[in-house]
C-alpha cells in the first residue's frame, strides 16, 4: 500500500512545486508551510517520510526535527536547503537527520531517495484517489479529504469545496471562508476543528467586531493553554472590518507574543459574505485583499446544490420529529418535495433548519402535502412545477449542465460520472428527452 509524505516549507509556492512533483511520480503527499501545522498533522496521521526546509522563521528545521523525532523517533526526514553553513549540518547530522539536499533539487536524484521511504501509488490506488469525474489529465483533481461528519457532499460542487477546504487546512493555520447568507459556518467550523485535531471540543465564534474587545482577546490568548476546547477560532462577517480590526487580526495570524502566549498557536477561520465580495475588502488594505484573493474557499449557495439541499432537509426533519416523538409529521407527499426542492432557500442553510423545524411544530396530516407546506412556510406554491417527477426532470438537466461545465467535459462523460445507467448514456441525444436518472428519489 502507498506511504504518505509530508512537505514542509514556508515558502507556499515551493511547498505547492514539490507537493505536485511528488503527485505527478505517484506519491500521495501533503503540505503545509509552518512547523507548527507540520507537528499537528505528525499527531493526527501517520505519514512514512517528511520532506523539510531548514530556514524558516520562528523554528528552524533543526528545532522541527527535534519534536518530530520526540513524537516518532524512526521517522524519515529528509532537510532540504539552499544556504546551511557547516555548523548547521553537524547540528542535524547529531541529530540522525535522514539526509540533506540542497537546493535546486536533482529532481530525478530526489524522487529516487525519496523512492528509498515510500511506496508510490499503484495505478489502481491512483484511480481510486481520483475524484470520478473525466477530465483531461491537467484540470484532474485528487480527492484526499476524509469523510465528513458535519457537511453534506452529495454534489460535484460540495466536494470540490470540502477537497479545497481541507488542502487549505494541510496547508495553513489561518483560512478564508466565502459563504453566502445563512450558509453552512457552523457545519464547516465543526468540521475544521475536526481537521485540526479538536473533534467533540467546543468552539469559539466571535463577530469581526467583537475582536478588539478585552474579553474576547483575553479568551483567546487563554485558549492554548486550555484542553478541553477546540484551538480553532472563528471569526464572521470578515468582510466587514476596520482598519484597525485588520492590523490585530494579522497580528493574531503571526502568534504575536504580545497578545499571545510565546510557543503557542490558534487556528483561524474568516468568514465572508461571498454575495459583498470583494466589494467589502478593498477599504481593509491590500496585504490582507491580496491574501484573501489568493487562499478564499468558496461555498455556493443551498439552491445550487441540489442533492445537499434534499440531503440536509431529510436529516433536519427526521432529526426534529425524533426530538418531538412526531416520526410520521416527517413525512413528505410528493408534491411537498416539489414544492420544498423548488423554493429559491435565499437563507440558505439556516432558512432550511428553521423551515424543517416549523414543519414538525406544525400538526398537519401525513404525508405533508404541497398546500400545508406552502401554508406553513409561506412558500409560493405556483412557482414551481406541480408534479415531484416534473420538477426534478427539469432540474437534473440544469443540474448536468453545470456539473459538465464546472469539470469541463461533456456531458455523456457527467452522466457517466453521475452512474446513469450505460443504456441511457448510450441513447442520449439531448437534456429535454433525458429520463430521470434517480427515478427512486419519487415516492410511490
Amino acid at each position: 500500500m502507498a506511504g504518505k509524505i509530508l512537505v514542509l516549507d514556508d515558502e507556499e509556492n515551493y511547498a505547492e512545486m514539490l507537493r505536485e512533483l511528488l503527485a505527478q511520480e505517484g506519491f500521495h503527499a501533503d503540505m503545509v508551510t509552518r512547523p507548527h501545522d507540520a507537528l499537528r498533522a505528525l499527531d493526527s496521521q501517520e505519514y512514512d517520510l517528511v520532506i523539510s526546509d531548514y530556514k524558516m522563521p520562528m523554528m528552524d528545521g533543526a528545532d522541527f526535527m527535534e519534536k518530530a523525532r520526540a513524537r516518532l523517533p524512526n521517522l524519515p526526514i529528509i532537510m532540504v536547503s539552499g544556504l546551511m553553513n557547516t555548523p548547521e549540518l553537524v547540528k542535524v547530522a547529531n541529530m540522525d537527520v535522514t539526509l540533506v539536499l540542497e537546493k535546486p533539487l536533482d529532481i530525478k536524484a530526489f524522487i529516487g531517495h525519496v523512492r528509498r521511504f515510500v511506496e508510490p501509488m499503484t495505478a489502481e490506488e491512483r484511480t481510486t484517489a481520483v475524484a470520478g469525474v473525466e477530465k483531461s489529465p491537467s484540470e484532474t483533481w485528487v480527492r484526499t479529504y476524509p469523510q465528513l461528519n458535519h457537511l453534506s457532499d452529495a454534489t460535484e460542487s460540495s466536494r470540490q469545496f470540502a477537497q479545497h477546504l481541507w488542502d487549505s487546512s494541510r496547508a495553513h493555520s489561518y483560512l478564508f471562508v466565502g459563504v453566502p447568507p445563512g450558509g453552512e459556518i457552523e457545519l464547516v467550523t465543526c468540521e475544521l476543528s475536526d481537521w485540526f485535531g479538536f473533534a467533540g471540543l467546543p468552539i469559539h465564534q466571535f463577530s469581526i467586531n467583537q475582536i478588539e474587545t478585552l474579553e474576547v482577546l483575553q479568551t483567546i490568548r487563554e485558549l492554548p493553554g486550555q484542553e478541553e476546547v477546540s484551538k480553532l477560532v472563528a471569526i464572521t462577517d470578515f468582510g466587514e472590518a476596520t482598519a484597525a480590526e485588520v492590523e490585530l487580526v494579522q497580528k493574531l495570524m503571526a502568534a504575536d507574543p504580545n497578545l499571545l502566549p510565546e510557543g503557542h498557536e490558534v487556528c483561524w477561520v474568516f468568514y465572508l459574505d461571498i454575495t459583498r465580495y470583494p466589494q467589502s475588502l478593498p477599504e481593509t488594505g491590500p496585504e490582507i485583499f491580496d491574501l484573501v484573493k489568493k487562499r478564499l474557499v468558496v461555498l455556493q449557495p443551498l439552491r445550487d446544490r441540489l442533492s445537499d439541499l434534499a440531503t440536509y432537509l431529510k436529516l433536519h426533519l427526521e432529526r426534529f420529529a425524533q426530538q418531538e416523538d412526531q416520526v410520521e409529521r416527517a413525512l413528505l407527499s410528493p408534491g411537498a418535495v416539489a414544492l420544498l426542492l423548488g423554493h429559491s432557500w435565499p437563507g440558505n442553510y439556516n432558512e432550511l433548519v428553521e423551515a424543517a423545524r416549523r414543519i414538525i411544530a406544525t400538526p398537519h396530516l401525513a404525508p405533508l402535502s404541497r398546500d400545508d407546506a406552502a401554508e406553513i412556510l409561506g412558500l409560493d406554491a405556483a412557482a414551481v412545477p406541480v408534479g415531484l417527477d416534473t420538477y426534478l426532470r427539469a432540474r437534473q438537466g440544469e443540474f448536468i449542465t453545470d456539473a459538465a461545465t464546472r469539470a469541463g467535459v461533456e456531458v455523456p462523460a457527467m452522466l457517466k460520472n453521475l452512474k446513469a445507467d450505460p443504456a441511457v448514456i448510450k441513447a442520449f441525444k439531448n437534456l429535454e428527452d433525458l429520463p430521470l436518472l434517480y427515478p427512486e428519489l419519487v415516492p410511490e
